[in-house]
């Protein structure tokens, strides 16, 4: 899938390469997009179409190989839209007809143990001040129409088909939409007064983020404190 930044030049933005892992990536563009640290001439701007170009590419790769997708977003609170990937994708489906679904026999639904009761037919919690231990009326309802095998589940649209008795395969990423939410960030960035600062390498943007400032006294914070220390010392009899 085409993007509007070539691969090399986005590993270059991000200052990583083709073997870096997605964890990595994320990493490096939320340090630059928090410490407000571009390549030389460049802005936010740049690194987000960085990032997307090499994050669209390995998707598509993914998909198109293994039929799904892991981004390895290792955000603490990612944007609950995107997941912290700052696209809503698409994939491109491709569905196999006249063969049955592997996932429901073309049934197009399929039980699944009970969540709420774990499948015991009891809904319990005790939290020390609310006791609770009653019959289950989440996957009650099935009761009539449960298998032999599936006492305490309940019927849902087999998710494999969408319950079109349909095989289907996803063999690539078909478009992208920028998450509305985080304006393609993926997360939400500490407020940061920092004018735009330009360095030689994440490393440095990093050190300089948490600087160490040493304050010099002046004659009257010196003279304050030995005051201050002469009446402690008489205080505590200190000799």
């Amino acid at each position: 899938m085409k993007t509007a930044m070539g691969l090399n030049e986005a590993y270059s933005a991000l200052q990583v390469n083709q073997d870096s892992p997605n964890e990595h990536i994320f990493i490096n563009f939320k340090s630059m997009v928090e410490q407000h640290v571009f390549p030389e001439g460049k802005d936010q701007k740049y690194i987000i179409a960085a990032k997307n170009a090499i994050l669209i590419h390995r998707t598509h790769v993914q998909v198109r190989d293994r039929g799904f997708f892991v981004n390895g977003v290792p955000y603490e609170e990612p944007c609950s839209r995107c997941h912290g990937t700052g696209n809503l994708y698409k994939l491109i489906a491709e569905e196999i007809h006249n063969q049955h679904c592997d996932s429901c026999n073309g049934e197009k639904f399929v039980w699944i143990p009970c969540r709420k009761c774990n499948a015991t037919g009891r809904f319990k919690t005790d939290d020390g001040n609310l006791r609770i231990n009653v019959k289950c009326k989440a996957c009650e309802r099935f009761e009539k129409q449960w298998p032999n095998d599936k006492k305490f589940h309940y019927l849902v649209r087999c998710r494999d088909c969408r319950g079109l008795d349909t095989k289907v395969r996803y063999i690539g990423l078909e478009s992208t939409t920028p998450c509305p939410v985080c304006k393609e960030l993926g997360f939400f960035p500490k407020s940061i007064q920092n004018p735009v600062i330009i360095f030689g390498s994440i490393a440095q943007a990093i050190e300089k983020s948490e600087p160490q400032i040493e304050i010099k006294p002046d004659d009257r914070i010196c003279w304050l404190h030995e005051t201050n220390q002469e009446k402690i010392n008489k205080m505590f009899d200190v000799k």
